[in-house]
């Protein structure tokens, strides 16, 4: 729950910065993947990795902007 609440803040920081390139405003935008590893796991973390990319693209496909994690 605290690394969700912790992206999902960072998202949110993302998404209200302003952000100015050659005097324009720039609108940023953040998708991101959460998951768990705990050193008593028995895979590789490998497969953590993969786990957490599959998240990412499971917020992107949701339309972006946003945090997907193991209780979503």
């Amino acid at each position: 729950h605290q690394a969700l609440n912790v992206a999902e803040r960072l998202r949110f920081l993302i998404a209200n910065s302003e952000l100015k390139i050659n005097r324009k405003n720039v609108q940023m935008t953040a998708s991101l993947g959460v998951d768990e590893f705990k050193s008593t796991d028995n895979y590789p973390f490998q497969e953590f990795i993969e786990r957490v990319d599959s998240r990412l693209y499971q917020a992107k496909a949701a339309g972006r902007n946003l945090v997907k994690g193991p209780i979503d």
